[in-house]
């Protein structure tokens, strides 16, 4: 299996497009219609017509956001052991 990198910068508008047009560790739970915040059909939905699904500004702010500040402080750490 071939490895791909893909430079975007988490939430830019590059960054949306390419998480609606492939398939992400973070979609897995909504994949297997076990996810709390998002269905299956809404993925599903979501990949079809290339539209993301909206959260609230409370979610966005209060749960997304923190999720990709914490991202962005372990990502070094995951980089220096995946090399």
């Amino acid at each position: 299996m071939k490895r791909e990198i893909h430079n975007l910068i988490q939430r830019s508008p590059e960054w949306d497009q390419f998480r609606l047009e492939h398939d992400g560790a973070s979609e897995a739970a909504a994949m297997l219609g076990l996810s709390k915040n998002v269905t299956r059909s809404e993925l599903l939905r979501a990949k079809h017509t290339g539209i993301a699904k909206e959260f609230s500004d409370f979610v966005q702010e209060r749960i997304l956001n923190h999720g990709h500040e914490v991202e962005e402080l372990a990502r070094p750490m995951a980089e220096a052991i995946l090399g």
